[in-house]
């Protein structure tokens, strides 16, 4: 999308620009309530509310793991920014209570093969008033901790062992 053709969507809602396509942790990431806002960038794309945003992580055809992002009580409330949802915005990844329909999943899955890709962790946002799933991007190289580490560890080494 041309940055012409993203001003003509800011009637619509918000729009965002993404000027770093190899970012992480939303570098690159503005998002833009009027035409002026809007930066040079490489990528467009129209804002999609949410009620919820989550990370699945697909190994093979498989998920793994699935995890939401939720509100970390460490972050001031004046420092959270639900729009842009990461770390350095008040948000942590957390997988207490996630169960993801199937028909979501099986989005995740579809998404990482269309790309080809062996792995790779899907985010989706959950849109209430549409009741419906959106794949944002997938990330091939996201960062691995703790028990989604573990999981990572557990069908790679199920996989080298055939």
């Amino acid at each position: 999308m041309s940055k012409e053709t993203a001003a003509t969507w800011i009637g619509e809602g918000l729009v965002v620009c993404r000027g770093k396509l190899n970012g992480h942790s939303g570098q690159g990431i503005v998002i833009a309530s009027t035409v002026d806002e809007l930066i040079d960038a490489p990528l467009y794309v129209k804002y999609i509310n949410k009620k919820h945003e989550y990370r699945v992580h697909v190994v093979n055809g498989k998920v793994i793991d699935q995890q939401r992002k939720m509100r970390s009580r460490k972050v001031a409330d004046e420092d959270v920014n639900w729009k842009i949802r990461n770390h350095s915005n008040g948000f942590i990844f957390g997988r207490e209570g996630v169960d993801l329909p199937q028909a979501a999943l099986d989005m995740c899955v579809e998404s990482v093969g269309t790309l080809g890709l062996d792995f790779g962790a899907v985010d989706m946002v959950w849109n209430e008033r549409d009741d419906r799933y959106y794949v944002l991007e997938i990330n091939t190289a996201c960062g691995l901790t703790g028990t989604t580490l573990e999981k990572y560890v557990e069908v790679f080494k199920e996989i080298a062992n055939g």
